[in-house]
């Protein structure tokens, strides 16, 4: 079984949008490829049946490949749901990821208080000019041993 959701700047993104084949052994013990070229009817089924088609053997996904694991983000606090919408509208094409934590327990005019992040990954030379490369090259440094009777 394989998860469903991703999250990407695309609401429509999921984890079988970015699915290319899976071999998949169905109750008749047949072990099929699965694409959505090949098979497209199994293809879904399975992918957004979670596993009640057969078993998925294994799994090839189409990725962007990164650079880094660390991201570049931009954060906006927002008073209201509105104002939320309104900025994911406006900008949200020009970040590959985002994701909203929206407050809906509040009632009245903050209804929809929300964080919204937004951001790529860092390329390398990105890295390369902030305070975080410059930590991990201090860390590479023998460790600094302080205890009882240490100066």
């Amino acid at each position: 079984m394989l998860a469903n959701k991703v999250v990407t700047r695309r609401p429509s993104t999921s984890t079988s949008s970015l699915l290319v084949s899976e071999p998949t052994n169905l109750a008749t013990g047949e072990t099929v490829r699965v694409t959505p070229e090949t098979h497209p009817d199994l293809f879904w089924a399975t992918a957004g049946g979670l596993g009640l088609t057969g078993v998925t053997l294994d799994a090839t996904f189409d990725l962007s490949p990164i650079e880094t694991s660390r991201l570049l983000v931009d954060t906006d606090r927002t008073p209201d749901l509105d104002t939320t919408l309104a900025l994911m509208d406006e900008g949200d094409d020009r970040y590959p990821y985002s994701v909203a934590w929206i407050d809906l327990m509040k009632t009245g005019p903050g209804m929809g208080r929300s964080i919204l992040g937004r951001g790529s990954f860092a390329p390398r030379d990105d890295l390369r000019k902030t305070t975080y490369a410059r930590r991990l090259s201090q860390r590479s440094a023998a460790p600094v041993l302080c205890g009882a009777g240490s100066p």
